[in-house]
C-alpha cells in the first residue's frame, strides 16, 4: 500500500481542462488569415492575432509548417530537456515563442487582450474595480497554428478550441445570513472551559 506523500495536496494534478457547467464550448477551424474573427454574440466577438513582423518568413516557407500549438503547454516540465543556459546573459529576455492573443471585442471596441495560456481562465474585462463590471468568462483550451494562416485564407490545419460564458448580473446590495448572528449570540452564551489548573 503507497501512503500519500505530505505535500500530495500541493501537487499540481494532471488535468483534462474540463470546461465547467453553463459555458459554450467553440472549436474554430481558421479558414482565413490572421487575424481571424470569432462571434460569440451580435455584439461580442474576438479576434485571433499573433504580430511578427515576419512577413517574408511566412510566405516561403510550407503552409502546414507548426507556428504554435498548445500541447506542449499541456506536458510535464522536464529541465533536462532546456538546451539553454539561463544563467547566460544572453538569454535574458529572449523570446523563443509567439505572441498569440485574443482581443476580446465588444461593439467594435477593444475591452481586453488574453494571451493564450492553455488552461487559462480569465473573466473579461478585468479592470480590478467593481463599478466597471464584468462582460464574459474565458478559457483558452486549445490552439494549433500553421504557418499559412499568417500568411492567407485556407484550410492548413489551424484550429482553436475554448469556452466562453456571459457573466450575469449580480446583486447590488446584500445582507450577512441569519446564521452568522445567532452562532454569535450562542458564543457569548457558554462558557469557555478552564485552562488553568
Amino acid at each position: 500500500m503507497m501512503l500519500p506523500i505530505p505535500v500530495q495536496s500541493h501537487l499540481v494534478t494532471e488535468s483534462d481542462l474540463t470546461i465547467p457547467a453553463g459555458f459554450t464550448r467553440v472549436t474554430n477551424k481558421l479558414l482565413t488569415a490572421l487575424p481571424h474573427e470569432i462571434s460569440l454574440t451580435a455584439d461580442i466577438s474576438l479576434v485571433l492575432v499573433m504580430p511578427t513582423g515576419l512577413a517574408v518568413t511566412w510566405r516561403e516557407i510550407d503552409p502546414t509548417t507548426l507556428v504554435s500549438h498548445s500541447e506542449a503547454e499541456l506536458q510535464p516540465f522536464n529541465p533536462s530537456l532546456r538546451k539553454i543556459n539561463l544563467a547566460d546573459a544572453k538569454y535574458v529576455g529572449e523570446v523563443t515563442r509567439h505572441p498569440l492573443r485574443c482581443l476580446v471585442r465588444q461593439g467594435g471596441t477593444t475591452i481586453a487582450s488574453v494571451p493564450l495560456v492553455a488552461g487559462l481562465h480569465r473573466t473579461i474585462p478585468d479592470y480590478g474595480s467593481p463599478s466597471q463590471g464584468a462582460l464574459l468568462e474565458l478559457i483558452i483550451l486549445s490552439w494549433d497554428i500553421r504557418a499559412g494562416s499568417l500568411r492567407g485564407p485556407g484550410d492548413f490545419g489551424a484550429t482553436i478550441s475554448l469556452a466562453w460564458r456571459l457573466v450575469g448580473q449580480g446583486a447590488n446590495t446584500f445582507s450577512p445570513a441569519s446564521f452568522f448572528r445567532s452562532d454569535a449570540s450562542e458564543l457569548t452564551e457558554t462558557s469557555s472551559p478552564n485552562l488553568n489548573p
